[in-house]
């Protein structure tokens, strides 16, 4: 079963209008790398990510987002707290 929360990745992505394809092509990133990460199948977002979606205007926050939404959804324990 799936979750319904949409990863902060996905919301970026949709916001600029632009296809997995479209957005892993002008970031330089993996198409699978970020189908992985729009899925929640990678536990933390590396900074070498964070910086190529950064070069096409994601905040600076996307990846700490990224990692409380895992918590939220039950895929990574939040070891913050």
């Amino acid at each position: 079963m799936g979750s319904n929360i949409e990863s902060p990745v996905t919301s970026f992505r949709k916001n600029l209008g632009l296809t997995r394809a479209e957005l892993a092509r002008r970031s330089g990133i993996c198409y699978v790398t970020l189908s992985n990460l729009e899925n929640g199948y990678v536990v933390g977002m590396s900074k070498s990510v964070q910086k190529r979606l950064s070069s096409v205007g994601a905040p600076d926050d996307l990846a700490e987002r990224y990692r409380q939404w895992r918590v939220s959804i039950g895929k990574q324990p939040d070891l913050e707290e």
